[in-house]
């Protein structure tokens, strides 16, 4: 089939928008050419020479999947879904069917050929889910504020206390979503897919990256309360008592989204295990 794709397509579009002109003598495809991973060459290949020639495949799958990448840019608005992948196109390009393709990347590298372009994908990712955190923090900053000037902004508990806070609620609101929803948002699928594309391309799960950005953006957040004069309150169980009272009061009297009020309820709870670990230690 590989064969009667390049012997009928001597002419090739690629993402820049040029013309790729085959030889119409040629019974090879592209791919094959580009990796001389031909059925003759491949039987006499060392294990070193077919690794180096799935490199020169692998290689230009990524170039021109970047080059898609960057040409969807320009696609009109709510033409590119989640369920886009350039995948599609640069094995049409080259010539070669995409389970073909999945075989040579499994074998070198473990990974499938749309895990090859989700792995580019996520490299936006840190900058996307910095964006959404910050959003988060903006619809609960009154409670987090709250909670830092009854525990303190000073205390590493305090920091501890609202990001487990923060990091439960956003999982549940994720879980609310059903997670494709999610994962929409930023170019993916589902959220599975979503979470290895962030271990092949970053190196740590989605969990774990959205954990450390939050731990700084929160620390930095007590940090600028400190140094504007917000000092450590006396631990006194009457203000702690009035705080806590404040936090349900300011729960019933606000117009809070469902979100909010599920944030209020877990940050009491963490509050009240804060203090306790605190009164342990001392």
């Amino acid at each position: 089939m590989n064969q009667n794709y390049s012997s009928a397509n001597p002419q090739s579009p690629v993402p820049n928008g040029k013309t790729e002109i085959r030889n119409p003598q040629s019974a090879l495809p592209l791919w094959q050419s580009i990796s001389g991973l031909t059925p003759d060459n491949e039987i006499m290949m060392s294990p070193d020479e077919r690794d180096a020639a799935i490199r020169k495949l692998l290689a230009e799958v990524e170039r021109r999947a970047r080059e898609e990448f960057i040409r969807a840019l320009k696609a009109p608005k709510g033409e590119k879904t989640q369920f886009w992948d350039p995948i599609v196109r640069v094995c049409s390009v080259l010539g070669i069917s995409r389970v073909q393709l999945s075989r040579y990347t499994q074998e070198l590298t473990g990974m499938r050929a749309h895990e090859v372009t989700d792995r580019i994908r996520a490299g936006g990712l840190p900058r996307q889910i910095r964006q959404y955190l910050e959003e988060a923090l903006k619809v609960a900053r009154s409670q987090i504020e709250e909670s830092a000037r009854t525990l303190g902004p000073g205390r590493e508990s305090t920091l501890i206390v609202i990001h487990a806070t923060l990091r439960k609620a956003l999982k549940t609101e994720r879980a609310a979503e059903r997670g494709s929803h999610f994962a929409a948002q930023f170019g993916f699928a589902n959220l599975s897919r979503m979470n290895r594309a962030c271990k092949l391309g970053l190196g740590v799960s989605l969990d774990d990256l959205e954990s450390r950005m939050l731990y700084d953006m929160v620390q930095k957040f007590l940090a600028e309360m400190a140094a504007s004069g917000v000092k450590d309150p006396e631990p006194q169980k009457k203000s702690e008592s009035v705080a806590r009272q404040g936090i349900r009061d300011q729960m019933s009297a606000a117009r809070l989204s469902e979100w909010s009020k599920k944030f209020i309820e877990d940050l009491i709870i963490e509050q009240e295990y804060g203090r306790k670990k605190e009164a342990t230690v001392a």
